[in-house]
């Protein structure tokens, strides 16, 4: 969890240099930059990764270890595609949506090397291997925010030192990851079509899933940069990164519990299912607490780390504590669904969730500007977590109103 902190702050502690050496119609390019990274992360996959840790449990160590070579063969294949695919469109894409020639396609090359780095860590985590896990989070982090920080003070002075940060940063770990699990022993060369099978058909159905998670965190700034224009779209990216405090520790504590909830779920006790319902709770409480403390605190860190260029950002990190609180509740819920392998209901209740947001944003943000956004963001993961705890409850029964210890 400390790792997945580390790496998830990234993008926070550089707000500070960001904000300072950028303009915000930069800032609103980076934005759009990381949506089309989180758009080619389900399509280079096919959202396979998440079948590596739940058939850990399920496979023998020779059987996992072809599943992982099948999976990171199908990586390629795939981003080898999406390459050649965005080649094609960049003409479109640089009009139509205000980005710069000849990059987007470079942002195949992270979505691949972020994946491959996924992977090795899933071995980690999957392993109980949290030292070792920590330390290759902690360094690629490390090394990722040195390059950045070289790029955009001393080399380009602009949008492009972050990207080519991250570009550089990820593609020597991706390496470094293939080198680390072929060493490890965690791949056995070999196409082996029942695993590409098992892993499509668990991996497959949370496509939908995948793309609308990145509608519902992403898709507002496509609207903004539509309505508002690049700028608000800076000005809207420094708020919601702000905010976002809430998904870095909501996302670290969800990749530390998963392993845990699985293999507790493989051979329930009754202790074990109230011990699991209490900590529930009582992590829901403490986001909700999390939240207040931190935006209490952000007059504070706009006044000290944010460039005053960007005034007016701090009204949407609210919304997005809230949003993200709701969120973290969701991911302990959406574990029952993907231990059950119910990822078809998933994919469907994302979907849904993200076509409400997508027509939240469109009414919301015309009169309300980015608050408008932020606040769909908020209504959304509120209602993607009331559906999905409503099939969570009925696919996999919890003591859910008698969680406390007989004693």
């Amino acid at each position: 969890m400390i790792g997945n902190l580390l790496n998830s702050a990234i993008p926070f502690l550089l707000l500070p240099i960001l904000t300072s050496e950028l303009s915000k119609a930069e800032m609103g390019i980076l934005s759009m930059l990381d949506l089309f990274i989180g758009i080619c992360l389900p399509i280079a996959t096919l959202s396979t990764g998440s079948a590596i840790t739940r058939y850990y449990y399920e496979l023998s160590g020779e059987e996992h270890r072809k599943m992982m070579y099948n999976h990171l063969l199908l990586l390629f294949a795939m981003s080898t595609f999406l390459t050649l695919l965005l080649i094609i469109i960049d003409p479109y894409l640089k009009t139509e949506l205000n980005m710069p020639p000849n990059i987007i396609w470079l942002v195949v090359l992270i979505a691949l090397a972020k994946q491959i780095l996924e992977a090795l860590l899933t071995m980690f985590r999957v392993t109980e291997k949290p030292i070792e896990f920590g330390l290759i989070r902690i360094i690629s982090s490390s090394f990722d925010l040195a390059i950045s920080m070289i790029l955009v003070i001393l080399i380009y002075e602009s949008w492009e030192g972050r990207f080519y940060g991250q570009l550089v940063a990820y593609s020597v770990f991706g390496v470094v990851s293939i080198i680390i699990l072929i060493r490890k022993n965690w791949i056995q060369k070999g196409y082996d079509r029942q695993h590409m099978k098992k892993m499509l058909t668990y991996g497959l159905p949370l496509v939908p899933h995948a793309f609308g998670g990145i509608l519902l965190s992403f898709g507002d700034r496509w609207i903004i940069n539509e309505e508002l224009g690049l700028g608000a779209t800076g000005v809207y990216y420094v708020g919601y990164q702000v905010g976002m405090v809430m998904s870095l520790v909501q996302t670290s504590f969800n990749q530390a519990w998963s392993p845990w909830f699985y293999r507790k779920l493989s051979n329930p006790k009754d202790s074990d299912k109230k011990l699991i319902v209490r900590l529930t709770y009582l992590y829901s409480l403490a986001l909700c607490g999390f939240a207040v403390i931190f935006y209490l605190a952000t007059p504070l860190l706009f006044d000290w780390f944010i460039d005053v260029s960007f005034d007016g950002a701090e009204i949407v990190v609210i919304w997005v504590l809230i949003g993200y609180a709701f969120n973290g509740m969701y991911k302990m819920m959406v574990n029952y669904l993907l231990y059950t392998k119910r990822t078809g209901i998933i994919g469907a209740l994302t979907i849904f969730t993200a076509f409400v947001n997508i027509v939240l944003n469109i009414i919301l943000i015309p009169d309300y500007g980015i608050v408008g956004a932020a606040q769909a963001t908020a209504i959304s993961f509120l209602l993607q977590l009331i559906l999905t705890s409503f099939f969570a409850v009925s696919s996999f029964p919890m003591p859910w109103t008698r969680f406390r210890n007989d004693s």
